[in-house]
C-alpha cells in the first residue's frame, strides 16, 4: 500500500469513527413525569404530576392558598388550576415556582432522582429541599424529597418554597409560532 493510499484510509477512518461513536451512544431517556404533593395536606390532597411535553417555555406558579384540597396553578399569569391528582403539562425551559400565599404548605416530590432529572433547581431560591422521612410519605414514592411546611411572609407576601427550570431541548419560539 502506498503512503498516499494509507493516508486516504486513515482520513476516511477518522471521518467514519465519529459516526460509529454516535451510533454507540445510548439515546437520552425521555423525561419522566414527576409527582409532587403538599408537605402538610398531601399525599391525599394537593397532589399533582408534572408531565413533560414539547412546547415553548412559560412561567408557571404553583401556589398553596386558603384550602388544603388543591394547588392553584398559574401559567403565564392565567389560572390553569387542575383537579387534585391531575397533570400539569411542562415544557423545556419552563420556570416553575412553588409558593405559599395562605395557610401553611410545603412541597414534596415523590422521587428526588426523577425530580432532579426533570428540573434544575435554583438552590439560592426557596427553602431547603431534603429527604422526607415522615410516615405519611413512606408510600408516596421511591425517594420522597422536599421542604417542610411554611407560612406566608408577613404583610401578605408569598413564601417561595422551590424554583426549578424544566430541563431538555427548548423549542424554537419562531417555529412554534408558525
Amino acid at each position: 500500500m502506498t503512503r498516499f493510499a494509507l493516508a486516504v484510509c486513515l482520513v476516511l477512518v477518522g471521518f467514519l469513527q465519529p459516526a460509529q461513536a454516535d451510533k454507540d451512544k445510548p439515546k437520552p431517556k425521555a423525561a419522566t413525569p414527576v409527582k409532587f404533593t403538599c408537605f402538610i395536606h398531601g399525599p391525599n390532597n394537593m397532589t399533582l404530576t408534572l408531565a413533560p411535553k414539547d412546547g415553548k417555555a412559560r412561567k408557571i406558579e404553583i401556589i398553596g392558598v386558603g384550602n388544603g384540597a388543591k394547588w392553584t396553578v398559574l401559567i403565564d399569569g392565567a389560572d390553569k388550576t387542575p383537579a387534585n391528582k391531575s397533570e400539569v403539562e411542562v415544557h423545556p425551559g419552563d420556570t416553575i415556582t412553588w409558593k405559599v400565599r395562605q395557610l401553611t404548605h410545603g412541597v414534596v416530590f415523590d422521587n428526588q432522582d426523577t425530580a432532579e432529572a426533570l428540573l434544575k433547581f435554583d438552590t439560592k431560591a426557596g427553602q431547603k429541599l431534603e429527604p422526607r422521612k415522615e410516615d405519611k410519605f413512606k408510600t408516596f414514592g421511591k425517594k420522597p424529597w422536599g421542604t417542610m411546611g411554611f407560612k406566608p411572609q408577613p404583610r401578605g407576601k408569598d413564601t417561595v418554597l422551590a424554583v426549578g427550570t424544566v430541563q431538555g431541548k427548548k423549542t424554537d419560539k419562531k417555529k412554534e409560532e408558525k
